[in-house]
């Protein structure tokens, strides 16, 4: 295996919109000189937890322009990480030659020669500037470009409950009737429609009696309720980037795009958002 001055790592992780922040990051670091690989390993290697929904790689690495981790360029960094992680060695290289970094923070100074990068990298600061990146390798996926429509004065729900009860992450209805109340009192409202990851939800709750439609679509490829979803300017989004993304990637002068203050209450975690969406605290 051939190294460049700096190498890493990148694993791929979780579902679509984790998936693309981890894109992203990779394309940050890539960006700053580094050279990069993505790898798929969590999703192989038993890694993800029993609890939630099976996850699987949603994207072809190569409309993105990034490398994928080959078996052989696998084992030769394992080696070299593991050389790395004997006492005898760590001591003497690990601080200067490998590191392994975790969570939505990094400092491109803090690069060593070989790098490992294991986490979701939930950080504005590695999407900013992507928009027009993403949304031109995304188009080469047929899944996601047949679905795309005029977006223009639509507004956007997005309700995520199932995994999210497991880990007592969903949110409360006041804050999705709180951020209703902001985009009809701004002049942008006309009719919302609903996303949910959940079929068994209240059909008389007023909530879900004055949306025009409402969209449970969990078995549909992930892709494609993506790409239905990049079709509004308005957007009340949910603790999750699944709906994070087609609010960034379709925002316009007149969107509203809301977002719940904290994200997560369970997690120390800042809101992975742009400085002008508006937050909405929830009770």
């Amino acid at each position: 295996m051939k190294f460049k001055k700096n190498i890493a790592i990148v694993d791929l992780m979780g579902g679509l919109g984790n998936q693309l922040f981890q894109i992203c990051f990779a394309k940050y670091l890539e960006n700053n000189g580094v050279d990069v690989y993505l790898s798929e390993e969590w999703f192989h290697k038993n890694k993800q937890l029993s609890l939630l929904p099976k996850r699987k790689p949603i994207f072809d690495l190569n409309h993105f322009e990034l490398k994928s981790m080959s078996t052989k360029n696998d084992l030769n960094f394992k080696l070299l990480e593991g050389v790395c992680n004997v006492s005898f060695f760590k001591k003497i290289l690990n601080k200067k030659l490998f590191q392994q970094f975790t969570g939505h923070n990094f400092l491109i100074n803090d690069i060593k020669k070989y790098n490992k990068f294991w986490g979701y990298w939930h950080n504005f600061v590695f999407i900013e500037n992507q928009e027009l990146y993403l949304h031109n390798s995304l188009l080469k996926n047929k899944l996601y470009s047949e679905h795309l429509q005029d977006n223009s004065g639509k507004t956007l729900l997005h309700i995520r409950k199932s995994d999210y009860k497991i880990i007592n992450e969903t949110l409360p209805e006041s804050y999705y009737l709180e951020s209703l109340n902001i985009i009809k009192n701004s002049g942008g409202f006309n009719s919302y429609d609903i996303f949910i990851d959940e079929e068994n939800y209240d059909h008389q709750n007023k909530l879900f009696k004055n949306a025009s439609n409402v969209y449970c679509d969990i078995n549909e490829e992930p892709i494609i309720t993506f790409s239905k979803m990049m079709n509004y300017s308005n957007y009340v989004l949910a603790n999750s980037t699944f709906s994070l993304f087609p609010a960034i990637l379709s925002e316009n002068k007149a969107s509203k795009i809301i977002y719940p203050q904290p994200w997560f209450l369970n997690q120390l975690y800042n809101s992975p958002v742009k400085s002008n969406w508006i937050p909405v605290k929830r009770n």
